[in-house]
This record gives C-alpha cells, sequence and structure tokens, in this order.
C-alpha cells in the first residue's frame, strides 16, 4: 500500500459569515493523481489555498506524511514540499519567463537550481526564456505557472484551473503534462473544470457541493456512474 501523502481532517474555512468548508475529509495517496470537482464556489479552491497555508482555518486539521501542518506558514509548507500553481496563473507579467521560473526556486539552493526538467516539458518556454512574461499567449502563461510551481521540485503539486481559458489542443498537452509528472513520482491534487480530462488522469475523484464532500471514489468507477455522467461529463 501507497504512503498518505497528504491528509485533510473535518476541514472548516469560513470566509465572515459564510462557511466555505463544512468539515471536508480528503486523503491523497503518494505518486498518485487526486481530484477536486465541483461548481464554483464548492469549495474547491479554498481547500487548495488552506493546503498551502495561505488561509486559516476555524476547525479541523492538514497532514503532508503525517505532519501537522494546519498552522504553518506558507513558505514552511513550501520548504515541505507542497507547491501551489494558482488560479489565474499569477506570474509576474513584468519579468521575463527565466526570471518567473528562477523565483520559483526560492526554497532551493542555487548550486541545485535546475530549469532542464522544465524545459523538458514545456520546449517552448525555453525558446521564450528572455521573453517578458506579459507578452506570453495565455497558454505559455499557464505553461510558465505551472512550470515555476516545478521549480520548486515539488513532493506534492497542487493545481488550481490548469485548463482555464486554454484551447482544446493547449489543454490535451496540459493534461498529458500532468500524467508526466505522476508517472516522475509526484504527487498531484488538482482543481478542474474540464471534468472529461480530469477523469482521464485522475486516480481517485472527490465531488464537492457547498463546501461539503458529496461523492467520492476511483476515477474508474465513478465516470460509469449515470448521475455523475449527466452532472459533470453531459449526457
Amino acid at each position: 500500500m501507497s504512503k498518505i501523502a497528504l491528509t485533510v481532517k473535518d476541514l472548516i474555512v469560513n470566509y465572515g459569515n459564510i462557511q466555505a468548508l463544512k468539515g471536508i475529509n480528503l486523503s491523497v495517496p503518494e505518486g498518485s493523481v487526486v481530484a477536486l470537482l465541483g461548481a464554483n464556489g464548492a469549495g474547491k479552491t479554498t481547500t487548495l489555498k488552506k493546503i498551502s497555508g495561505l488561509i486559516d482555518a476555524k476547525d479541523g486539521e492538514v497532514f503532508c506524511y503525517n505532519q501537522d501542518i494546519t498552522r504553518l506558514s506558507p513558505e514552511k509548507i513550501t520548504r515541505l514540499g507542497i507547491v501551489q500553481a494558482p488560479e489565474a496563473r499569477q506570474i509576474f507579467l513584468d519579468f521575463t519567463v527565466e526570471e518567473n521560473l528562477k523565483i520559483g526556486a526560492f526554497t532551493v539552493s542555487k548550486d541545485k537550481i535546475n530549469y532542464d526538467r522544465v524545459y523538458h516539458y514545456f520546449p517552448i518556454l525555453k525558446e521564450r526564456k528572455k521573453q517578458i512574461a506579459a507578452t506570453l499567449s495565455g497558454g505559455e502563461q499557464q505553461m510558465l505557472a505551472i512550470g515555476r510551481a516545478l521549480m520548486a521540485n515539488p513532493k506534492i503539486l497542487l493545481l488550481d484551473e490548469p485548463s482555464l481559458g486554454l484551447a482544446p489542443l493547449l489543454v490535451k498537452e496540459i493534461f498529458n503534462i500532468i500524467k508526466e509528472i505522476k508517472k516522475e513520482g509526484t504527487t498531484v491534487l488538482i482543481v478542474e473544470q474540464n471534468a472529461l480530462q480530469t477523469f482521464k488522469i485522475a486516480d481517485y475523484v472527490y465531488i464537492l457541493e457547498v463546501g461539503l464532500v458529496k461523492k467520492e471514489g476511483l476515477a474508474s468507477d465513478l465516470i460509469k456512474d449515470p448521475k455523475i455522467v449527466e452532472a459533470y461529463l453531459g449526457k
């Protein structure tokens, strides 16, 4: 049996009077791709933000390989190997591609900074390495956001809507790269609206509705569930 890389227990997160997470439980086995699916406002991004240490929880706990990280700072969480490529990319638009990648490696000692892995996945970034990030296409900016996260050599990669706003061919390419990242041994927790592509690469899926886990199971089982198919994949 594989180790559990990430555990979320009874997590409650409030935004003022609104309860965004109402006591969710998740388990992410080492070396797997686990997906969080659900409509906007279901609590998917909130879950990733809490795991990354970007927001506080009212109650509940988060563990990385049995170490309690619930109250650690984002920097300490990154140093443990949990790295997020956030929604809407959030790259530094005035910096070059290579400068953005270098920022991603802030937890890595200078002699271990390695651009080659990112350039292997995204050859276009090597061609554009001296280019200002603002001049990249949307797809290239998304590649840069994922590449910047990979620069930290994550054990656990958190991806928030990596296919958002991309053309179908690019979406396919991004998902193929996620499969490759998994093959290399990186654990992936992905939040995604593109359910069809997500089911193709995920090992396990949690479906969130208004801050609760409504359904969970192996991706290969859930994709055969008529209600799931109708709700997320169309008839």
